[in-house]
């Protein structure tokens, strides 16, 4: 018998049955009904002691159900009278839940329809709605003992009384109200020493989720208004691409035009010749505006194949390697990735992506990231997912190329390895989770790591890691620590039961992290209530709670050292090559990445002479290495260079050139001996 066609009758003849015991006290009642909708009637014992469901066993013989009354609640109270247990489908799917009113207190469980114990959605009335007294109770529902109740046309029905009861009403989620960006402010807390700015705001910025700043200090802007399931909860395509100008200079973006729209599901965007690169599934797209009206009008589809599914776990991008590729996290969800310039595909499974944009070369690289596949100024690579805070990448892929017959267990290596590397600390109060309850208070949603590339917060900040954890609304943060080839971290001091920042505002979804030309970390705030993908959220708890709550809002913000000027955010796109190698003489990651690759477009042997000077102390090291490796992308690289920075004092300066002995190597009885 399916639930569609299981009795509706059924929760006024068990009020009856149950109602019995009002007038006689009793020892034991038994109730015959189809808990679970498998076409069989289980057997509800009571006691004024205990009560359990049984069922029949292959041969008809009654044994203990695999499912059970939730703990505290029995029809039969200790005298063995009514308790105020009902049966009633609350959520109206075909399933009798349970409601439990007396004077003392009120309780709603409803019946989980989908079978997950390892999200803690167990078998029976698992999905607990509420748990209060009657004195917290703002339904003022009166005792249900000694009452029949009824659901008929969407309200609760109470034999005997004249009020009526919404059912949604009554098992609704309770969704504290959004704050106004200025109230959203004021319920962060951040390290001593640090503020918190806006920067941008709805209706400027809906649904952020990725930002990027291009030659100009545009900022580029991810929509992700589409999540979860479609803008119109069908699929229907609703992502956006904003370009951002702060034109008074004052650190607010007050301007936004629409480049791109009806995208779906996009996650990254990355400033690219004369217009920008986007991921959305199954694409990886180049657009540009070519009549200068602010709108893309030309689209380039350069790579496609990437595999869609849950949002969460999309190919996502950009960050921009020292070889001059440009890299993407594969998500999770792999794919056979055909580049559309060369007509060659690749299996990305198991494994994160690079390409090149202008001849379409693409190569798997090793590990698998969910999202944010990110480097540091040194050429290390990191990544995550929704439990890892932070892994290094240990084994390039290209190296393991060179010997196949070479099995290699793991590339990566967790370096967030140490007491309770998981703990959370958030400010926000804790809400009813919609699965695992016993992850409280641990990570389970860590993206978007970012490592500071920058000098602007001081040297205490020089290895750091911050990743999102938009579940517990807030940013996390570790300090790295070499180790060997490769590294362990840990809780900064001062942040051991703490998190960097946090908001007690349940809304607050960081769920990109940028560092800004400025040296100062910048929060894409999704700002929505309901943050897990549907596929993880019961049917119980979906019909109690709007998935899409707040998708007309969302805020960017930015974190700086308090009372700090802010940096001047700096024009690149005008700079002859010479100019441009003097700005990549920079503490800014940011700036020395967009002089690279504007060297690049520049397609200029000019600045080479000041690059090389570059290569050379008294320059910081992350120059140096810059320096080295911009020379090899422009292919200027001599064995000189090679030579002369395998000696160099610093040891990330040897490493880089060590790199970049490939292809110069074999042919070279110098660069061995130098070695």
């Amino acid at each position: 018998m399916t639930p569609s066609h299981r009795r509706r009758e059924v929760p006024r003849f068990a009020a009856l049955v149950l109602l019995c015991s009002l007038f006689t006290p009793l020892l034991a009642t038994e109730l015959l009904h189809d808990f679970d909708g498998d076409g069989r009637d289980e057997k509800l014992v009571s006691t004024p002691t205990s009560s359990h469901i049984d069922q029949r066993n292959k041969s008809g013989a009654w044994e203990r159900a695999d499912y059970a009354l939730p703990e505290g609640l029995s029809p039969m109270d200790a005298a063995g009278g009514d308790a105020g247990l009902r049966f009633v489908d609350l959520n109206e799917d075909g399933f009798d839940d349970i409601l439990f009113c007396n004077d003392e207190k009120l309780v709603i469980h409803l019946w989980n329809t989908t079978v997950k114990p390892a999200l803690g959605w167990t078998k029976g009335w698992s999905q607990k709605v509420r748990a209060e007294t009657k004195k917290d109770s703002t339904d003022i529902l009166p005792s249900l003992v000694g009452k029949i109740v009824r659901a008929e046309d969407g309200d609760l029905i109470v034999e005997g009384v004249s009020e009526k009861w919404k059912l949604r009403d009554l098992i609704a989620f309770d969704i504290p109200k959004p704050l106004s960006p200025e109230e959203a402010l004021e319920a962060f807390t951040v390290r001593p020493g640090f503020e918190v700015e806006l920067v941008a705001s709805e209706p400027v910025v809906v649904d952020p989720v990725a930002m990027n700043w291009d030659e100009v200090g545009n900022l580029w802007v991810v929509e992700m208004r589409d999540y979860p399931l479609g803008i119109d909860g069908k699929g229907k395509p609703g992502g956006v691409i904003k370009k951002l100008q702060d034109r008074d200079g004052d650190g607010h973006y007050e301007d936004h035009t629409l480049f791109l729209e009806g995208l779906t599901y996009p996650t990254g965007v990355f400033p690219w010749g004369k217009g920008v690169l986007y991921t959305a599934t199954p694409d990886i797209v180049y657009a540009e505006d070519t009549d200068g009206d602010g709108s893309a009008d030309t689209r380039e589809v350069l790579f496609t194949g990437f595999r869609p599914g849950n949002q969460q776990h999309l190919v996502n991008g950009f960050e921009w390697g020292l070889d001059g590729w440009i890299y993407v996290a594969n998500g999770d969800s792999g794919g056979t990735v055909k580049s559309l310039q060369t007509g060659k595909e690749l299996s990305i499974r198991g494994r994160d992506f690079r390409f090149k944009p202008d001849t379409g070369e693409m190569e798997t690289v090793s590990a698998q990231t969910q999202f944010g596949l990110r480097r540091d100024d040194w050429g290390n690579w990191f990544g995550n997912n929704n439990s890892i805070w932070l892994w290094h990448v240990v084994m390039p892929e290209h190296y393991l190329r060179r010997n196949p017959k070479l099995a290699v267990k793991s590339v990566r290596r967790t370096i967030t390895d140490y007491p309770e590397a998981t703990r959370v600390f958030p400010t926000s109060s804790a809400i009813e989770r919609p699965n695992q309850p016993w992850s409280l208070n641990h990570v389970t949603s860590a993206c978007s790591p970012v490592l500071y590339r920058d000098d602007f917060f001081g040297t205490d900040f020089a290895r750091t890691a911050w990743i999102s954890e938009p579940v517990h609304n807030l940013i996390h943060r570790e300090v790295l620590i070499p180790e060997g080839v490769s590294f362990r971290s840990e809780r900064a001091k001062g942040e051991e039961r703490s998190e960097f920042l946090s908001s007690s505002d349940h809304w607050f979804r960081p769920t990109g992290l940028s560092i800004g030309p400025d040296g100062c970390l910048y929060i894409a705030d999704m700002y929505r209530f309901v943050i897990e993908h549907p596929e993880w959220i019961s049917p119980e708890m979906q019909s109690r709670i709007d998935l899409r709550a707040g998708e007309d809002k969302g805020r960017i913000y930015r974190v700086k050292p308090a009372g700090k000027a802010r940096r001047p955010i700096p024009h690149l796109a005008d700079l002859s090559p010479v100019e441009l190698v003097r700005a990549m003489n920079s503490a800014s990651g940011w700036q020395r990445d967009t002089a690279m690759r504007l060297l690049k477009d520049r397609n200029s042997s000019e600045g080479i002479a000041e690059l090389n000077a570059l290569t050379r102390p008294p320059h910081a090291p992350q120059v140096r290495v810059q320096a080295l490796a911009t020379l090899g992308y422009l292919e200027a690289l001599t064995e000189d260079h090679l030579i002369e920075g395998l000696s160099d004092p610093h040891s990330e300066v040897k490493i880089e050139a060590l790199r970049q002995t490939d292809g110069y190597l074999p042919k070279s009885d110098r660069l061995f001996h130098a070695m």
